[in-house]
């Protein structure tokens, strides 16, 4: 036998589907049905080809449709509907995770950069220490020869070298390893030793922290904020389903389907079949509606409790996340307001430290200090220094969580 068959479906957002089909057979069918007497030796046919192989056809037309306010009816009832919209969110939440995934791997990145000019500082504010100590350790060599400093004194000084020899070469190792960790996070040849370059002008640049606009920009912008928003909005989806699968399953169906009996006689072609299918051997009308409601829809009922629990946790999740962004961005402002000050006050340090060492050293030329009060002063000006570097890399690197947030 030979089958052929075709159909259309129309599925409604709110639930339900028209379909029409139709659909032919080609099939081996018995003549012994005719009336006795009858001849079925012809010139034309005399081997019953054309009687024993007949067309017949079939036409059906199905609409179904949940009632309103019952189980599959709408968008949150209709599986298909509801996959689509599902399939959305999840789209959704996979483009913000990978934005959140980047936002921090750039945060991370940026910090690293700033932690490898904190350590190129720190070792040229070394490198200038040790050159200011080399020039104290060979003039107290020369008045050590000339038997105006003492044995302890040269002691002392050729131990604070030593010491900041030793440091120099740890400040060394802190600029390889940011730069080797900066290396990583770019994903460039690991042989690489990254030099930074320009940075003094961005360094010194005077940030401007606007509360109102970041708050604003991270209830919108907040990429794990609008994965956790997203994933809340699924819950509630998940939540409308779950109460309409919980409602009573009442629907209406229509069915009308004209068939041709080829248990004896068909068509000698499709076309034929075709043409006779509103002339059919069969019809069959059907027009009711369908009720069905399981005992004490327990299934239902349980899905609907799960899902109420999954929105629930999330809304609350939600909102304290809302609050965590609200909380960080008031730290990362104070934590500005005070490296802000630190930096004022370490660039005020820094010139009274290099005042008094100027000062220091102007009277070591007159014989009026001794090797410990230069070598104090040459540690306060260090000291000094260092804490002008921190303070400004860590100002960068509020900025750095500041956008973050964002």
């Amino acid at each position: 036998s030979t089958n052929g068959a075709i159909s259309w479906t129309k599925a409604f957002a709110f639930g339900g589907d028209f379909n029409i089909s139709l659909s032919s057979t080609q099939d081996f069918r018995n003549p012994s049905g005719l009336d006795f007497g009858t001849s079925f030796v012809s010139k034309e046919d005399p081997f019953l080809v054309g009687s024993a192989f007949r067309w017949t056809s079939s036409f059906s037309v199905n609409f179904f449709m949940p009632l309103p306010y019952t189980k599959g009816f709408g968008q949150y009832g209709d599986s298909g509907s509801l996959g689509i919209i599902l399939a959305d969110k999840r789209l959704y939440q996979s483009e913000q995770l990978l934005n959140s995934t980047l936002n921090t791997s750039l945060a991370e990145t940026r910090n690293s950069y700033l932690e490898l000019i904190r350590s190129l500082n720190r070792l040229y504010v070394t490198i200038i220490h040790r050159q200011n100590m080399e020039k104290i350790l060979n003039r107290t060599l020369k008045r050590y020869k000339a038997r105006l400093a003492t044995s302890y004194a040269k002691a002392q000084i050729e131990a604070q070298y030593s010491g900041i020899l030793n440091s120099e070469e740890i400040a060394w190792n802190n600029y390889i390893s940011n730069s080797n960790l900066l290396v990583e996070k770019l994903g460039i040849d690991s042989n690489l030793i990254v030099i930074p370059t320009g940075f003094v002008d961005d360094l010194t640049k005077v940030i401007q922290f606007d509360k109102a606009s970041a708050i604003t920009t991270s209830m919108t912008n907040n990429a794990a904020l609008n994965l956790n928003q997203s994933t809340h909005d699924v819950n509630n989806i998940l939540l409308r389903s779950s109460k309409n699968q919980a409602k009573i399953d009442l629907s209406f169906n229509m069915s009308v389907s004209f068939s041709q009996s080829g248990t004896t006689f068909g068509y000698d072609s499709l076309e034929q079949s075709v043409k006779n299918i509103f002339h059919p051997d069969n019809e069959f009308y059907f027009i009711g509606l369908n009720f069905r409601r399981p005992w004490g829809n327990r299934s239902a009922q349980s899905s609907l409790n799960r899902a109420r629990i999954n929105y629930q946790k999330s809304s609350d999740q939600l909102w304290q996340q809302k609050n965590e962004i609200i909380n960080t961005l008031n730290i990362v402002l104070a934590t500005s307001y005070s490296t802000r000050s630190q930096i004022s006050i370490a660039i005020e340090n820094i010139k009274l430290a290099q005042l008094a060492f100027d000062r220091t050293m102007t009277k070591s030329g007159n014989l009026l200090s001794t090797e410990f009060e230069q070598l104090q002063k040459l540690d306060d000006l260090l000291n000094a220094k260092t804490g002008y570097i921190d303070a400004v890399i860590n100002y960068k690197k509020v900025h750095v969580r500041f956008k973050s947030i964002q």
